[in-house]
C-alpha cells in the first residue's frame, strides 16, 4: 500500500501551513510534517520547494540552536512580552526557531506550546464594521483624509481592517471609505508605502515587457520594493484594480505627446509615464500605460480611442524604443524629400554600423532594408544622384522677398528638406544654412486666422502676468490647442511658446489672489446640449437596481458624471442623489450586464442619429422630385447641406476622425466650418431636369474642409468621380486614375454592390 497523504490540493496546504506557521517563517524544511506533501503538489512543476513556498507567501530559514533548555526560552519570553502576551512571533527570530524547536519535541503546534509554558499568542487587532466605522469618524470627524498612509501611520489596525473589509467587497480601500462618507483631500503622500496595487504590477511584469527595475526606477522606489509587494501576495488576493483608473483629458493629452514624440517613457520631476508592450512578440501591438503624478499612479490596459489612434499613427504597434531611436536619426539625416507622385518619401544616405542595425531589424521583421525604410517612409539615396551647392540656392532663391532676405513658413515643403540640410552640414540648420550662402533668415510667423483667435482668446481670459497664463486642463479651450499641438508635432508648451506665452501648469503655482477664468459655464453649456438632467436621469433609470446604481468607472457614462461634477463643483455621488439614486459599490451580475447594457445603448443612439439623418436626405430628394427645378433647386440644395452638416457635425469626409490633419476652422458658435461638394459637378449636367436631379443628389455629394474643396476641384485636373474598391470603402478618382480616399462615410452607397 502506498503512502497516505493528508493533504489533496494547494488551498488546504496553506491553511495546513498557516496553522503550523502563523508568522510565516519554517524552520528545517526537510523535517517538517509537511515536506512530503509539497513536494508532491510541487510535481512537474519545475521549481524547488523554496520558492514554491514564496510564492504562498512563507518564508524558509535555516534553524539554528540558540536556548538549549525550555527555562532559557522562556526567561528569553519574559525579556520581550513581560504581559506574557505574544502579539508577533517574528519579533525575534531566534526565540521563534526556539518555540518551533521545543513545540515539535512536545508533539505540539507552536500556538499550542506557547499556551502550554503560560504564554498567550493574540492575533493584532482587527474591528469588525461597525467598530471601524466608530474608529475611523474618531480619526477623522469631519470624513476627511490625505492618503492612505497617513490611516496606516496613525492606526495601522484600522488600515489593516479596512484592507480585509474592502476586500470582502471587492472593492480597494479608497472605493470602501468612499462608500461610508470618507472622502480624500489634501496633499499626498511623499511615499508609496501602502499604495501598491500588486495586481496590477504582477500584471505588467508578467503579460508585458516591464521589469522590476523599470517599475522601480519609475515609481521612484527600489527594485527589492516591487518584488517584494509582487511575491509576498497570495495569488487569490492579487484580484483588484486599484490603479486602473480612467485618465482625465490632461493626462490623456500627456500621453499623447509622449506618443507623438516618439518615446515609450517619460521621468519628470512630478510625472512620470511609460508606455509597455505585450511580452511575446505575438501580442507586441497590445500596450499598457502607466502615469504617475507625484504620489498618484494610474494604469491604463483598455487603451482608449484617442491613444490607440495615437499609438497606430506613430507606429508603435510595430516599433520598439530602439527602432524609434533609429527612426530619430534617420530624421535628423535624411538629405531630400521625394519628388516622384508616386513615392514623396525621404531621401537617405545610411552606411556603417547604422545601417547594420537597420538590417538587422528589418530582418527581425521578415522585411529587406528597402522595405523597412519605406514602412517609416524613407528611401536609400540614389547614388547617381549629387546634392550640389547651384541646386540648394536654386532652392532659396524661390523665398527671397527682397535684397538678401530670406523668407520660408514651417509648413512649407521645402522647409525640412533645408532644415535637414544644414542640420547635415553642420551648419545649425535651417537658419546656418541661409547664412552659409550669404543670405538673412527671416522664419514667416503663423498668422492664420485660427491662431490670431487663439491668441486673442488666451488675452482675454487667460493672462495672469504680463506673457504668464495658466489654463486649467478641464477647460475645454485646452483641449483645443492640445489637439492643435499635436498635429503640428508639437506638446502643448512649445505651441504656447510659438506664440510668446509661457504656462504655469500647476494651480497651487498661481500668486495669490488670482482668479482663473471660469471654464465651468463653458463645459456646462456643452454638457447641456446632450446630457441635462432629464437624459442622465433616464442613463441611471437604466442601471439601476431598486435605486441602487453602480458604475463602471471605464465607461463614457461615468466620464460624463465626472465632467459634470467639476462643471457644478459636486462629486458624482451627489449627482445621483440629486436625481433620486444612491451609488454602489458592490457590481453583481445584473449590475454589470446594466452597464454593458448602457454601453451598447450609447452606441445605438449614435447609428440611430446616422440612419435618421440618411432617411432624412432620401425624404428630401422625394419631395421634390419632378417638380419645376427653377424653383426648388435653390431650396432642396439648402436643405441637403443642412442635412448633410449636421450628419457629419461640420467634419470633412477626406480628413476623417475625430482629431484631423489639417487644423479646422471653428466659427464663433462653436460650430466647425464646412463645404458641401457636388462630385459631378452641375456644369457636367447636358439633359435638362433629370440630369440636374441626378447631380443634385445626396448621393453626388460631400462634406469637406475648405482646403479638400479646393484640392478636389483643383488638384491633378480635379476628381470628380466615385468609386469603391473592393472592401466597399469610397474613393475619389481623377481622369488618370489617381484616387483620394474618402475615410468617414455614412450616406455614399455603391450602386453596383448588392
Amino acid at each position: 500500500m502506498g503512502v497516505k497523504y493528508k493533504i489533496s490540493n494547494e488551498k488546504e496546504l496553506y491553511e495546513e501551513l498557516l496553522k503550523c506557521y502563523p508568522d510565516r517563517i519554517i524552520f528545517d524544511l526537510s523535517k517538517s510534517d509537511l515536506y512530503g506533501d509539497i513536494i508532491r503538489l510541487i510535481g512537474e512543476k519545475n521549481i524547488k520547494p523554496k520558492e514554491y513556498l514564496k510564492r504562498l507567501g512563507f518564508s524558509v530559514q535555516s534553524c539554528t540552536k540558540t536556548s538549549n533548555t525550555e527555562e532559557e526560552l522562556i526567561n528569553e519570553l519574559l525579556v520581550y512580552y513581560p504581559n506574557k502576551i505574544i502579539t508577533k512571533f517574528s519579533s525575534n527570530l531566534n526565540i521563534y526557531r526556539d518555540i518551533y524547536k521545543f513545540s515539535k519535541k512536545a508533539n505540539l503546534k507552536p500556538i499550542e506550546y506557547i499556551e502550554k509554558i503560560g504564554f498567550k499568542y493574540k492575533e493584532s487587532n482587527i474591528y469588525n464594521e461597525d467598530e471601524l466605522k466608530q474608529e475611523s469618524q474618531k480619526m477623522f470627524p469631519k470624513g476627511e483624509y490625505e492618503s492612505l498612509k497617513q490611516i496606516n501611520d496613525l492606526n495601522n489596525n484600522l488600515y489593516k481592517s479596512l484592507d480585509i473589509i474592502a476586500k470582502n467587497y471587492k472593492i480597494n480601500i479608497m472605493e470602501y471609505l468612499e462608500s461610508i462618507g470618507f472622502e480624500r483631500v489634501g496633499k499626498k503622500t511623499n511615499s508609496l508605502k501602502g499604495t501598491f496595487d500588486a495586481y496590477t504590477l504582477s500584471n505588467l511584469i508578467n503579460n508585458y515587457d516591464a521589469t522590476g527595475v523599470e517599475l522601480a526606477n519609475l515609481l521612484n522606489c527600489t527594485r527589492e520594493n516591487i518584488s517584494r509587494q509582487v511575491r509576498t501576495k497570495k495569488i487569490s488576493t492579487l484580484n483588484k484594480k486599484g490603479w486602473e483608473l480612467p485618465f482625465n483629458h490632461n493626462e490623456i493629452n500627456e500621453v499623447i505627446d509622449l506618443i507623438n514624440s516618439k518615446k515609450y517613457k517619460k521621468i519628470g520631476n512630478n510625472t512620470a509615464i511609460e508606455i509597455f508592450s505585450g511580452k511575446n512578440s505575438n501580442d507586441f501591438s497590445k500596450k499598457a500605460i502607466l502615469y504617475k503624478k507625484d504620489n498618484y499612479i494610474k494604469c491604463m490596459f483598455d487603451i482608449t480611442y484617442e491613444i490607440k489612434k495615437a499609438l497606430e499613427q506613430n507606429l508603435f504597434d510595430i516599433l520598439n524604443q530602439k527602432e524609434f531611436d533609429q527612426l530619430n536619426f534617420l530624421n535628423k539625416m535624411w538629405i531630400e524629400q521625394g519628388r516622384d507622385i508616386e513615392n514623396k518619401n525621404k531621401v537617405v544616405k545610411v552606411d556603417g554600423k547604422l545601417r547594420t542595425e537597420l538590417r538587422n531589424t528589418s530582418k527581425s521583421k521578415n522585411m529587406d532594408l528597402d522595405q523597412y525604410l519605406d514602412l517609416l517612409d524613407y528611401q536609400l539615396v540614389d547614388k547617381r544622384k549629387s546634392i550640389t551647392d547651384e541646386s540648394i540656392l536654386e532652392v532659396l532663391k524661390k523665398y527671397i522677398v527682397h535684397d538678401n532676405v530670406i523668407k520660408i513658413k514651417s509648413k512649407d515643403e521645402d522647409y525640412q528638406y533645408l532644415n535637414s540640410l544644414g542640420n547635415r552640414r553642420n551648419c545649425g540648420g535651417i537658419k546656418g544654412l541661409v547664412n552659409h550662402f550669404g543670405y538673412v533668415y527671416d522664419k514667416e510667423k503663423d498668422t492664420s486666422a485660427i491662431v490670431e483667435r487663439h491668441i486673442k482668446t488666451i488675452k482675454e481670459r487667460y493672462i495672469v502676468k504680463d506673457n504668464i497664463i495658466y489654463i486649467s486642463s478641464y477647460d475645454h479651450f485646452y483641449n483645443v490647442l492640445s489637439s492643435l499641438a499635436r498635429q503640428r508635432h508639437l506638446t502643448l508648451d512649445e505651441l504656447i511658446q510659438q506664440w510668446g506665452f509661457e504656462r504655469i501648469n500647476n494651480k497651487q503655482d498661481l500668486p495669490e489672489g488670482y482668479i482663473p477664468y471660469d471654464y465651468r459655464r463653458d463645459l456646462q453649456e456643452r454638457l447641456d446640449l446632450k446630457w441635462n438632467d432629464e437624459n442622465i436621469k433616464l442613463i441611471l433609470e437604466q442601471l439601476s437596481e431598486n435605486k441602487s446604481v453602480y458604475l463602471d468607472i471605464n465607461s463614457y457614462f461615468y466620464y460624463v458624471l465626472y465632467l459634470k461634477s467639476k462643471a457644478e463643483l459636486t462629486d458624482i455621488n451627489s449627482i445621483i442623489k440629486s436625481l433620486g439614486f444612491e451609488r454602489s459599490y458592490i457590481p453583481t451580475e445584473s449590475s454589470k450586464e446594466n452597464n454593458k447594457n448602457v454601453e451598447d445603448l450609447l452606441k445605438d443612439n449614435k447609428r440611430k442619429f446616422i440612419k435618421e439623418k440618411v432617411k432624412e436626405l432620401e425624404n428630401i430628394e422625394i419631395e421634390y422630385k419632378n417638380k419645376n427645378v427653377k424653383k426648388v433647386i435653390i431650396e432642396r440644395n439648402k436643405k441637403l447641406v443642412q442635412t448633410l452638416k449636421t450628419l457629419y457635425q461640420g467634419k470633412c469626409q477626406i480628413c476623417g476622425g475625430e482629431e484631423p490633419t489639417i487644423p479646422v476652422i471653428q466659427l464663433s458658435n462653436g460650430n466647425i466650418y464646412s463645404e458641401v461638394h457636388h462630385i459631378n459637378a452641375f456644369s457636367n449636367a447636358k439633359y435638362g431636369q433629370d440630369d440636374l436631379e441626378e447631380i443634385d443628389s445626396y448621393k453626388n455629394t460631400i462634406v469637406l474642409c475648405p482646403y479638400h474643396h479646393a484640392y478636389v476641384h483643383y488638384s491633378n485636373g480635379g476628381y470628380d468621380k466615385l468609386v469603391f474598391d473592393e472592401n466597399n470603402i469610397p474613393y475619389l478618382q481623377n481622369k488618370d486614375g489617381l484616387r483620394v480616399k474618402i475615410n468617414t462615410n455614412y450616406h455614399l452607397k455603391n450602386c453596383e454592390c448588392k
